[in-house]
């Protein structure tokens, strides 16, 4: 995968000095440029580039030679980068962009800087000299251009001179001690890529965003423990459990969603919020602390049900799945959670494919309609008769005798692509949904008591 270095160019003179980022120190250097470069491009080779932005101005003032405030002689920023990227072969090119003087020009900066990157490309962007509005729309460009063309966004990185003090103070000082930092923006971008992350998440219910982020954009604090920070392990933890649970709803598989748990998830979220709050060193995470209580309360009604095995627990990711559009799963769950209920019951086993069709034959027992399963003449049906008038001694078997019947033909409908007769239009088949959902909830509730 290719790599490249995004930088712009400034017209100002620029002053010798040192640039220091954590325990590594660049030496008497002119232009940040060099100094990023060395720390963060040293070991690139061919197919990686170096693409300095440059105004008309700007390229007069310090591309092909250099402006100092040491009144010397100065190479210009492109032969200083050629030094250090040729034996290397990483190629250092300048792409012109306007000035910025007007929305026009903005945009003409925005296009060039796009159009300048490689498709599936990883970045590292420095934003020191980078004039008006160009720090803002940085922000906006990485953004853009991981949807648009998949970059990876390695680093956002600021060399802070003015952190030394004026210029005029600066040029007192020995050059030994002219030390800056290179201060590391990075965690606003990746606050900025996981709180789109858990939009999605709260808006379709779906953590693969969430997992993506965390396998791949961890923050500067924990990729430099290479994730064996306990909070980078915390991290990762919840967010294989999130997929977990999500791909658990959208695939349908209901054993796996009442065995699931949730209250160690819920758990697991809040003390990974606390944790945020102890250590310094995670002061770049405290904002994550609000998304994580959004997440907190898209879960909040899975928060009681653990380990144990609870049938319960597929009614409410039926539930789940209605509130995120997932309307043919939620009907699916919802169905299938009524038959492992009713087993649960009456000590039947629910993963036992007799079983669940003992209850099934049951519901239809209610409405007067023989199991469509179940073959007229079948022998087997005659003497499993007894077991069924058993269970329709259950209220819960009459009460919900009709909505199990409706369930069939709403998943029915949907699940031959509208090519029935009686088929229904979408939005009748959501406001059926909802009601068969009110239903089953108060029949649950009224028959076992959910935890709230």
């Amino acid at each position: 995968m290719a790599k490249a270095l995004l930088s712009f160019l400034g017209t100002n003179r620029y002053i010798k000095c040192n640039y220091r980022y954590h325990n590594t120190v660049i030496y008497e250097v002119h232009y940040v440029q060099e100094a990023i470069a060395k720390i963060f491009c040293n070991e690139w080779s061919q197919g990686d580039s170096i693409i300095i932005y440059v105004t008309k101005e700007a390229e007069e003032a310090n591309w092909k030679k250099g402006t100092s405030y040491e009144d010397e002689e100065l190479e210009g920023l492109e032969s200083v980068l050629k030094k250090f990227a040729d034996n290397k072969k990483i190629e250092v090119r300048h792409v012109p962009i306007p000035g910025g003087q007007n929305d026009l020009e903005i945009w003409g900066i925005f296009d060039a800087v796009i159009n300048s990157v490689e498709k599936g490309s990883e970045i590292i962007v420095d934003v020191t000299h980078a004039f008006r509005a160009i720090p803002m729309l940085a922000v906006v460009m990485i953004n853009y251009l991981h949807m648009v063309k998949n970059v990876t966004f390695n680093g956002l990185y600021y060399g802070a001179v003015e952190s030394l003090g004026k210029i005029k103070d600066i040029k007192k000082m020995p050059v030994s001690e002219r030390t800056a930092p290179i201060i590391d923006l990075s965690s606003f971008i990746y606050l900025l890529q996981f709180s789109n992350a858990v939009n999605s998440f709260m808006q379709y219910g779906d953590a693969e965003e969430i997992h993506t982020f965390t396998l791949n954009t961890v923050t500067p604090v924990l990729r430099e423990t290479s994730g064996q920070h306990e909070i980078s392990r915390k991290i990762r933890r919840v967010a294989n459990d999130l997929r977990k649970m999500t791909q658990n709803f959208a695939y349908c598989r209901g054993k796996d969603i009442i065995k699931f748990n949730y209250a160690r998830l819920y758990s697991e979220i809040q003390e990974l919020k606390e944790s945020f709050g102890q250590d310094q060193q995670l002061l770049p995470l405290t904002p994550l602390q609000p998304l994580l209580d959004n997440i907190l309360k898209k879960i909040e009604i899975f928060k009681d049900y653990g380990k144990e095995e609870d049938a319960v627990k597929g009614i409410l990711a039926a539930q789940w799945c209605l509130e995120h559009n997932l309307i043919q799963q939620s009907i699916t769950i919802l169905q299938e959670s009524i038959i492992t209920l009713i087993c649960m019951r009456h000590n039947l086993k629910y993963s036992k494919k007799d079983d669940r069709e003992l209850i099934a034959s049951a519901f239809y027992k209610v409405i007067d309609q023989k199991n469509p399963k179940t073959k007229k003449d079948d022998g087997k049906e005659k003497s499993e008769e007894g077991k069924i008038q058993a269970l329709l001694n259950d209220q819960m078997i009459h009460s919900l005798g009709k909505t199990y019947h409706k369930l069939s033909q709403l998943r029915n409908d949907i699940n031959h692509a509208n090519f029935r007769e009686d088929e229904k239009e979408p939005e009748d088949i959501y406001n059926e949904i909802i009601e068969i959902h009110k239903k089953v909830m108060d029949e649950v509730n009224r028959a076992l008591g959910l935890r709230s």
